[in-house]
């Protein structure tokens, strides 16, 4: 069976909403900065020095530049 392109994003959006109610996960900026630094300090150092990303919420988590 051949499906359209409306029908694979139909079914793709189906299973996101199905699974995101199943989840129920909200997703925020400050969730993601937190993960950003928390995971890849090394990486962004530079960035939370100059004020470009926040520093993490969490003082044990902090990322000296």
């Amino acid at each position: 069976m051949v499906k359209t392109w409306g029908e694979i994003i139909e079914d793709c959006q189906e299973r996101l909403r199905f699974h995101s109610e199943q989840l129920e996960y909200q997703s925020s900026t400050e969730h993601a900065m937190d993960y950003l630094v928390r995971n890849h300090g090394d990486a962004v150092a530079e960035l939370v020095g100059d004020g470009t990303i926040p520093a993490p919420r969490d003082t044990s988590a902090a990322v000296t530049p």
